[in-house]
């Protein structure tokens, strides 16, 4: 049995199927609605115009008044296609391929290119992928020991910097202001390396930075000293100095008022990670939900000027437990103030004899603790609290 399909009744008389899309009333009026506007070739290079789009809807349904509602939408979405597909010449971008081809470059290849990346605070080894001079994506690099081929989620989406239609592509604003009196008016690039050429000439002068990156950045100041006798430069880190923080062997973390996965660098983030794969805990006590507070295994709720108490309260249960002493007067401040936490799913007693129970548990297992607070010249006298205790 011969089997056979056909796309319009009218092949069933043999005859061959229309070659438009539309029916004829239908392409009739659409063609007329082209003709009237100036649109009667493919190209249409007539100027685009988005309001065109109701006009056409209504005269279309002018044209055809027995039109049901389905075919009318349909009919509305032809017109929408003519309005936005075929009524804009779009300039045509122009791509010229190299005259000569760079050396060790090739169509198509990716290129990898190792940098550092500074945009979460603090630097981080990287390697780019390019393709043809385009970045497109920012890996860890493999080399760097503390955190081999890693890279936080801030370094990750630094790409997209490179693609913001909104950035900067010139001077910005309106270039160097001075002040007179109270009102600041233009001074020009100039009048600013004049002031401070002059300023520089008459000695003690003072450098602010960020946080050195590398050899290449401690190398640019050298040479900057060297230029300028008796510069006293001082590193300005928002978020602070200290000591290094490695938690990968820490069978239980607390951390009090902080943020440990946003405040440390990546070595210390990828030390986390370590600890979580070992089966570590993490407990996190806070005012607001941070990002270690969202990872926590246990997250207790207590407000910015009680996290000195729990602090001290978490350290009097674990020193009751080790048979040590704290200094005289803690106990009877403890006792002075009292603070309500919310009972912890699942446990009995208070959150801050569970939390020292865990402490003194892995410290009688032979595993090491950490109990992490924000740093000092960050917190101010909370954090100043936390970490006395």
């Amino acid at each position: 049995m011969t089997s056979a399909s056909w796309t319009d009744p009218a092949q069933l008389d043999g005859r061959p199927a229309p070659r438009d899309e539309f029916a004829p009333d239908v392409a009739k009026a659409v063609a007329d609605l082209r003709a009237r506007h100036g649109l009667d070739n493919p190209d249409c290079h007539a100027a685009p115009d988005l309001g065109i789009l109701d006009t056409l809807r209504a005269e279309l349904k002018e044209a055809l008044p027995g039109v049901n509602r389905r075919g009318f939408l349909r009919l509305t979405g032809a017109a929408a296609v003519f309005a936005l597909a075929a009524c804009g010449k779009q300039k045509p971008d122009t791509l010229v391929p190299h005259a000569q081809q760079p050396d060790g470059s090739v169509l198509g290849k990716p290129r990898f290119y190792s940098t550092v990346v500074r945009d979460s605070g603090l630097p981080v080894a990287a390697v780019v992928k390019t393709y043809d001079g385009r970045p497109i994506k920012v890996d860890g690099n493999p080399d760097f020991a503390p955190a081999p081929g890693r890279a936080d989620a801030a370094t990750q989406a630094a790409l997209v910097n490179l693609y913001d239609p909104d950035r900067s592509h010139g001077d910005l604003g309106d270039g160097p202001l001075q002040r007179n009196g109270a009102t600041w008016t233009k001074a020009g690039w100039d009048a600013l390396d004049a002031a401070v050429g002059a300023q520089v000439k008459e000695g003690g002068v003072a450098l602010i930075s960020g946080p050195l990156g590398g050899p290449a950045h401690q190398a640019l100041l050298e040479d900057f000293a060297k230029a300028i006798p008796g510069l006293r430069h001082a590193v300005l880190d928002p978020r602070g100095r200290r000591d290094l923080v490695r938690p990968a062997a820490a069978a239980v973390t607390v951390c009090i008022g902080s943020d440990l996965l946003a405040d440390e660098d990546l070595a210390a983030q990828a030390g986390f990670a370590t600890a979580r794969r070992a089966g570590g805990q993490l407990i996190a006590v806070e005012a607001t939900l941070s990002q270690t507070g969202i990872a926590a295994d246990v997250r207790v709720r207590a407000g910015a000027d009680d996290h000195g108490w729990v602090a001290w309260a978490i350290a009097q249960e674990v020193a009751k437990a080790l048979g040590k002493d704290l200094p005289a007067g803690i106990a009877s401040a403890l006792a002075a103030r009292t603070v309500t936490l919310r009972e912890i799913p699942g446990t009995t007693g208070s959150p801050v004899s569970w939390i020292a129970g865990r402490l003194v548990e892995a410290h009688k297992a032979g595993k090491p603790t950490l109990v992490y607070a924000t740093d000092v010249a960050k917190g101010g006298d909370v954090a100043a609290r936390v970490s006395a205790a």
